[in-house]
């Protein structure tokens, strides 16, 4: 049998939430829960804190993954943030 390839989907900035949690930017960014925290604890980057509890805006979020990818993209590459769905 041969393995499915998985299926790529552009994520529309509109199916985020307006506002989102630490564990939801860990998964949107692909990295793991103690980078998200770590990054979530930096002076650049977006959060808004109430108590101990952290929140990330999601427009401030999406200004700074463009801001912290421009150089980084090859000319002519589309910016566009992309998920990857397993298909089982």
């Amino acid at each position: 049998m041969q393995d499915a390839e998985p299926t790529v989907k552009k994520l529309e900035t509109d199916d985020l939430p307006p506002v989102l949690t630490v564990p939801e930017v860990a998964r949107l960014l692909r990295i793991g829960r103690a980078a998200a925290y770590e990054l979530a604890n930096r002076k650049d980057f977006p959060t808004i804190r109430v108590g101990r509890t952290i929140r990330i805006p999601r427009e401030p979020l999406l200004r700074w993954m463009e801001k912290t990818c421009e150089g980084n993209i090859a000319p002519g590459a589309e910016k566009s943030i992309i998920l990857k769905r397993s298909t089982r």
